[in-house]
């Protein structure tokens, strides 16, 4: 169910918006939606890196230098629930 909420932005961004609306054919509202929902896929990684990088005990560089590197690589399918067992 979609409901109606109010943001702000600043004058340029608004117009530029409204370029894109009437070159889409599309509600100012759809393509915020769609920016939105593409910035959160593309940053939902980041918050389980923070975590981790924060709660996880020290490391060197070069051990935190790897372990960076595999964060970086994960994939929405290695974040996928395999498994789910109850106790």
């Amino acid at each position: 169910m979609r409901t109606r909420h109010n943001i702000m932005m600043d004058k340029e961004t608004w117009d530029l918006l409204n370029e894109i609306k009437m070159i889409m054919g599309k509600s100012i509202s759809q393509i915020v939606e769609e920016a939105v929902k593409e910035y959160i896929d593309r940053h939902k990684n980041d918050s389980l890196k923070l975590m981790l990088l924060t709660t996880v005990p020290y490391v060197d560089d070069e051990e935190n230098e790897e372990l960076t590197k595999l964060l970086d690589e994960l994939t929405p399918e290695d974040l996928e629930v395999a498994e789910i067992e109850e106790i």
